[in-house]
């Protein structure tokens, strides 16, 4: 009977564990330089259309590893309180995520310069 729950647990494990793992891998990951653009050291902005309330989470590249997260929903979208002048890596969760654009009419020209990579595309749904 001991046996038995352990291989069900183990088992429920193996098959769970991937799918959790897979989800992190679909991310839409990109690289920002907050140096760019000549304004606004402290923030990017970019539009995005949602199904839903999308998860985010930013790292810095080098400098003092500071990292946040957060949440947003379709339109104009502005992570702020970034290090100054740094480089960004933005983690944006596939989960209700169904566009990511650079709309120069309503979010300043300055965020398409500091938009440097697109590291991974991920999903969409």
């Amino acid at each position: 009977m001991k046996k038995s729950l352990s291989n069900l647990i183990l088992s429920l494990i193996t098959v769970i564990f991937p799918l959790f793992v897979q989800a992190q891998t679909d991310s839409f990951v990109t690289i920002w330089d907050s140096s760019k653009g000549g304004t606004a050291y402290t923030s990017i902005s970019f539009h995005a259309a949602t199904s839903t309330t999308v998860n985010y989470k930013w790292e810095e590249i080098g400098g003092s590893g500071g990292n946040g997260s957060g949440t947003f929903s379709t339109g104009a979208v502005s992570i702020t309180g970034l290090p100054s002048k740094s480089k960004i890596k933005l983690f944006i969760e596939p989960a209700g995520l169904q566009r990511f654009f650079l709309n120069t009419t309503n979010v300043t020209t300055s965020s398409s310069q500091k938009l440097t990579e697109i590291v991974r595309w991920g999903d969409a749904s």
